[in-house]
């Protein structure tokens, strides 16, 4: 590692010059920890901010599908509300109808049963008129 190869380097220099190197030594090596963190840091970043776009587009894809099953919901809801509308629809204009054939029917009994009594009261008038003759 780099610091083998510094202790081996450092065998052959004097004091002060060893001090000189380790301070250049331990200046790089802070250099390269501090860029081994921001490198880290960074890719973390990317990580996090991928699994966030990701996250997001899960999301939007069960609100949109959440979405499509209440349309299918609201449609189906619509449907029946609307053939239960054309089916009391059908009944009411079958009912009018039914309705006016009824009002038929009743003038056409009433004007039999009033032409009905009107022959019986004949009928008994003559019945009458002819005991008074005898």
């Amino acid at each position: 590692t780099r610091q083998q190869e510094f202790d081996e380097a450092s065998k052959k220099l004097s004091e002060f010059r060893l001090k000189e190197a380790r301070a250049k030594f331990e200046k790089d090596m802070a250099a390269v920890d501090a860029s081994i963190v921001s490198e880290r840091q960074k890719l973390l970043q990317q990580f996090e901010a991928g699994i966030a776009s990701q996250r997001e587009a899960i999301l939007t894809k069960h609100e949109n599908a959440r979405q499509a099953i209440l349309r299918k919901s609201n449609d189906a809801l619509n449907k029946a509300r609307h053939n239960e509308q054309a089916q009391m629809q059908n009944v009411q204009k079958r009912e009018e109808e039914w309705r006016k054939q009824a009002l038929v029917w009743l003038n056409t009994a009433n004007k039999k049963f009033a032409k009905k009594a009107e022959a019986d009261a004949e009928h008994e008038a003559q019945k009458k008129a002819s005991r008074r003759r005898r």
